[in-house]
């Protein structure tokens, strides 16, 4: 991979900081020593701090995935690192910037605010194992280390292969992370910075085209390459690339008074690639074009290209007491663009899409021992983009809280909706939707009885994608489309709770309810999703070893999942086919030894006997039983 080749290019430039003297390695090994855990620390540049964690929890087996977090309410696809069904239905944040869109290539890209930086008084490692699927393997790899106290950098790489059981499925990723943090002397001056390099290379089968082969359990069938799918030879690959700055300088200090000027600043490229030498798939004995009509008779290769500058600066006010208030100048430009002017006969459609959006932000926040508020404002200059946003955050007795979050947001369509261009003739559109307009209402509370998450949103002039072609003809044709009729009312209550049957067995459960009000089957969510783990944990060896065992049972109620479509790397909304209402069993078997935790799954084990209707998108049918090894090892000098 091209950025495993950088990797190694920074690491031996930064060898250099790491050749410590005798004496120095002399005192590095007396502070590893007398070193705390709790003096290891990660950060991100929203300044939420935690320390690093080598325990071993009931949360530490639900993190141990390719994403490295819990990813309860999403289904993997059959292949690791490949992508995800999200059974929310909805996104986790919004903003009222255009984004490129391909939603479906990006579970696995690091995000500005994904970013950690490490704070630690030794050298600190961290790195990741699991098997795959076949022929590959998942590791991630992160050194961090500092200069001094004030300045602290940070390397990691995530590398995934992995070949897959299906023809065509092979996941090739890859994430370059290289970050810095700097204070200086008298903290006046604080910078965070970051660069990375980041891929997703996919093999792209189009689903299998006899879904009742699969489902009949012949034997025949267990060996999934004799399954046959729409492509044979069709491979998409993402790209992004990004550098960021965030630094803070305070040039008034007075008592309790404080003036700070703060920048921050990215600069940032993404690439969509998708090749297709063979054009028309074979479905038996009949060819059938699975996209509609090509403009070529082989040989597709649609490419897309992205550029996007963001700059912010401002001022921030801190009186003690008081709280911080801070006035920001926001300006985002980008450029989003094909090859070349594409003329058909009986459209033309624009090489590029480009704009400069300029915006005024206000900030607001004050801290108190039992309570926190925070508000944010958005206006942007030049376009119809608002967003008005607070939070508030009741501490109550023992780590026990309360928190309301309300949103209100109008937000530009990604630029993937706006602007497209394609071989397939039916890919090509320049259109001009209106913006979505969002509001949010969400209340968290966190007691010793259960954790209760409660969300309420509703979503005017949704856009999404949907199929054009008739139904039976086996093709997907598909257009953004913008749902003016009516808005759509989308409510969700979740709760979980760790229930301590006896000593050392203990059950685990979390319970997400969705509701949908819409006049028509346009955001499609299931209404039950639930995860129930029972685990047993035991101590051996004067607890020099600390086991976890136990089973998973992940389960969604039946509904009209969305589709993935490889040709735009998104989904889209079908009205079909249901899929949900089985369950997926995991039994797992995990070991803590010093700061090195060892994971065996038993992945979907009941799938030879509950049986084969199981799916993760319409064509693609979800992961089967096997048997999977990993290692986490932390390594603090």
């Amino acid at each position: 991979m091209p950025t495993m080749k950088m990797f190694v290019l920074l690491l031996c430039i930064a060898l250099p900081y790491c050749g410590w003297s005798q004496d120095k390695k002399e005192k590095t090994k007396a502070l590893s020593d007398d070193a705390k855990i709790e003096w290891y620390k990660s950060f991100s540049i929203l300044r939420d701090s935690t320390v690093v964690d080598t325990s071993l929890t009931l949360l530490d087996e639900y993190r141990h995935n390719y994403l490295r977090k819990d990813v309860f309410g999403l289904l993997p696809f059959a292949n690791e690192g490949q992508s995800y069904t999200n059974l929310r239905g909805i996104e986790t944040t919004y903003s009222r910037l255009p984004e490129a869109g391909y939603r479906a290539k990006h579970w696995s890209y690091l995000k500005a605010t994904d970013i950690r930086h490490y704070k630690t008084p030794t050298p600190y490692t961290d790195l990741y194992y699991k098997s795959v699927m076949e022929q590959g393997q998942s590791l991630d790899g992160l050194i961090a280390f500092n200069t001094s106290k004030r300045l602290n950098i940070t390397m990691a790489y995530k590398g995934l292969r992995s070949i897959g059981k299906f023809i065509n499925q092979i996941v090739s990723n890859g994430n370059l992370r290289f970050a810095l943090s700097y204070v200086s002397p008298k903290g006046e001056y604080d910078l965070k910075t970051h660069f990375t390099s980041q891929d997703v290379a996919n093999g792209e089968n189009g689903g299998i085209t006899t879904p009742d082969n699969f489902e009949s359990g012949e034997k025949i069938y267990e060996e999934r390459a004799r399954l046959e799918v729409y492509f044979k030879d069709a491979k998409s690959i993402f790209e992004g690339k990004r550098a960021f700055v965030d630094h803070t300088l305070k040039f008034i200090d007075i008592g309790s008074f404080q003036t700070v000027l703060h920048h921050q600043g990215s600069f940032e490229t993404k690439r969509y690639e998708y090749l297709q030498p063979t054009v028309a798939s074979t479905v038996g004995t009949t060819n059938l074009y699975r996209f509609g009509t090509s403009l070529v008779t082989s040989n597709i290769n649609d490419q897309m290209h992205m550029n996007s500058l963001y700059n912010k600066v401002g001022v921030q006010l801190n009186q003690k007491g008081w709280g911080k208030l801070s006035a920001y100048l926001e300006h985002y430009s980008y450029n989003y663009y094909f090859s070349k002017v594409l003329e058909t006969s009986t459209q033309r459609i624009p090489s590029s899409l480009n704009d400069k959006i300029s915006s005024l932000l206000a900030n607001y926040e004050i801290d108190y021992p039992r309570w926190n508020v925070r508000l944010e404002a958005a206006q942007s200059i030049n376009k119809a983009l608002t967003q008005l946003e607070g939070w508030f955050i009741y501490k109550l007795n023992n780590g026990q809280n309360l928190q309301l979050h309300a949103q209100g947001i109008t937000r530009l369509p990604n630029m993937q909706a706006q602007l497209n261009q394609s071989s397939f003739l039916a890919y090509n559109w320049s259109t001009s939707l209106s913006t979505e307009k969002i509001s949010i209402l969400d209340a968290a509370t966190q007691t010793k009885w259960a954790n209760i998450q409660f969300k309420n949103m509703t979503i005017t002039d949704y856009i999404y994608f949907s199929n054009d072609a008739a139904i039976g003809s086996n093709q997907i044709i598909l257009s953004p489309k913008q749902y003016t009729s009516s808005p759509i009312n989308y409510t969700s209550i979740q709760a979980s709770k760790e229930i301590r049957l006896l000593r050392q067995l203990s059950l685990d459960q979390t319970i997400l309810f969705q509701k949908v009000v819409q006049n028509d089957p346009i955001l499609n969510v299931p209404t039950w999703v639930v995860r129930q783990t029972l685990c047993f944990t035991h101590a051996y060896f004067k607890k020099a070893l600390y086991t976890q065992m136990g089973i998973t049972a992940n389960y969604f109620s039946s509904y009209y999942m969305n589709g993935y479509n490889q040709l735009l790397g998104d989904y889209y909304v079908q009205n079909n086919q249901k899929i949900g209402g089985f369950p997926l069993l995991d039994f797992f078997v995990n070991a803590r030894i010093r700061q090195a935790r060892i994971f065996i799954k038993a992945e979907h084990f009941n799938a030879d006997f509950s049986g084969y209707n199981y799916y993760n998108a319409p064509g693609y049918p979800y992961r089967d039983f096997m048997i999977r090894f990993g290692i986490e090892w932390n390594f603090l000098e």
